[in-house]
């Protein structure tokens, strides 16, 4: 019986090391629920230690399933002061072998369950069936085994759990697991330019590692008519099966319409979901299968003559770890004043670690989009009050707007954060997070500002990426 509790213990750790099952908090985050609703999820668990109370009651966030080496996971949790209740599922998608882990931890004290051909004569958890495509899991008298083997200790199943399948979007339209979400709030923008004049497509030509990234529809952006610098979004989606991390565009050049070339950067990296990449070294940079996120530039004096944009797609290869804090953009409000509007962003840690916001090198980002959800402009944030933010806490993200273009009420915000379940601390995670050295004035002009600050992100992840990733 030993044996069988390793086996049980192996099939959580493993997985979630690999990200088959993510961070608890209702998978690390995702699609927000209807409140109450445990994310549209009920189940029962007969026989059960009196603390579980003979239900399992997820966290109000469908978890994003996951595909590493021909297999889909997914897990959820339910926590309650020192009680915490975790189911992680499995499914072979080879042979169609379905394996399930139930944990109950009560301060200290934990046990497990499971279901596995080790100690069952029939196929492993028979009784348990995907929907792949609707996103749900289905127990039926599912028998879980205690891992000490002993019968009279089994705990049984039934009900549905809900999940979001590999690629979808949920309601957040980012397929983010952790950090990102599409709000929809206040108009924001002055309106007095026409989106014409502010925004255009511009061709691309794209060389290097593409054959897992699906670039979107590039365009060239500017806040006003006044300034000539070139704000560009570049979308880029996961379309492989496993995560990406430091995803960034390299041998960047612009050209005009006659394709003679205007200027040249050197990288940049794309926002997407937080990942751990090595120990404290957490970084934005990383895409989950079908997950979109944005790269950006911003150049001088070229946006009038621009029309095309060449770059490589550079995708290293690392372990990646999940998170256990998992920070979502909630709501967002506006106050408006003659030259620049101010948004408020309500974001949640819906994770089990504290998470570190505030510093100044977490370099939140919003996107404005249309009603279409295409890209208007987009900008990093000011502050983030408070910088640390525990399980279940929130944290109030500020950014001033200078956009005279149609107004929208569609946000999507990236937030940067680290999280602190680490046993060296906080501390370290600083000390490890820490490159930067430019600052960037408030005072300066703001296309100087949104230069100086991404100059000072790329250079952030560019640095980890050398330093310490892999490590």
């Amino acid at each position: 019986m030993k044996q069988y509790r390793k086996i049980i213990l192996n099939i959580v750790y493993a997985a979630s090391l690999t990200g088959l099952i993510t961070a608890c908090g209702g998978g690390g985050g995702g699609a927000p629920a209807d409140p109450g609703t445990g994310g549209g999820s009920s189940l029962t668990v007969s026989s059960a230690p009196a603390s579980v109370a003979g239900s399992f009651v997820p966290g109000n966030t469908l978890p994003q399933a996951t595909i590493f080496n021909g297999s889909l996971g997914m897990s959820w949790n339910e926590q309650n002061g020192m009680h915490s209740e975790t189911i992680g599922v499995k499914l072979d998608l080879t042979t169609g072998q379905v394996l399930v882990a139930y944990s109950v931890l009560d301060g200290a004290a934990a046990e497990f369950w499971g279901c596995d051909d080790h100690i069952a004569a029939v196929a492993p958890c028979a009784n348990t069936t995907i929907d792949q495509t609707n996103g749900i899991v289905t127990f039926t008298n599912q028998v879980l085994v205690h891992s000490s083997g002993v019968a009279s200790v089994a705990v049984t199943l039934n009900g549905t759990l809900k999940y979001r399948p590999p690629g979808s979007t949920g309601s957040t339209g980012t397929g983010s697991s952790n950090n990102s979400a599409l709000l929809n709030g206040a108009a924001l923008g002055k309106n007095t330019t026409a989106l014409s004049e502010l925004r255009k497509p511009i061709a691309v030509q794209v060389s290097g590692a593409s054959g897992s990234l699906s670039v979107g529809t590039v365009y060239a952006t500017r806040p006003n008519t006044i300034t000539d610098y070139a704000y560009v979004i570049v979308p880029l989606t996961n379309t492989g099966n496993v995560e990406l991390c430091f995803v960034k565009l390299g041998a960047i050049t612009y050209r005009d319409a006659s394709d003679m070339p205007l200027v040249s950067n050197a990288l940049t990296y794309v926002h997407g979901t937080v990942a751990r990449v090595s120990f404290a070294v957490y970084t934005d940079s990383c895409l989950l299968p079908g997950e979109k996120g944005m790269a950006v530039t911003v150049t001088p004096n070229i946006y009038t003559a621009v029309a095309k944009m060449e770059f490589t797609l550079e995708v290293p290869a690392y372990v990646i770890t999940s998170p256990a804090a998992s920070v979502i953009p909630q709501s967002y409000t506006v106050q408006t004043a003659p030259t620049a509007d101010t948004v408020s962003i309500v974001a949640l840690n819906e994770g089990t670690a504290n998470a570190l916001v505030g510093e100044a090198n977490r370099f939140h980002m919003w996107f404005l989009l249309d009603d279409m959800e295409l890209p208007q402009t987009f900008g990093f944030t000011d502050t983030a009050s408070p910088g640390v933010i525990s399980a279940a806490a929130i944290t109030t993200i500020t950014s001033n707007v200078y956009y005279d273009g149609p107004a929208g009420n569609k946000l999507l915000v990236y937030v940067n954060f680290a999280d602190t379940a680490l046993s060296a601390g906080i501390s370290q995670g600083i000390a490890f997070s820490k490159p930067v050295t430019n600052t960037c004035s408030p005072s300066l002009p703001q296309d100087e500002l949104m230069l100086c600050r991404l100059e000072n992100r790329n250079q952030h992840e560019a640095t980890l990426e050398a330093n310490f990733a892999g490590q």
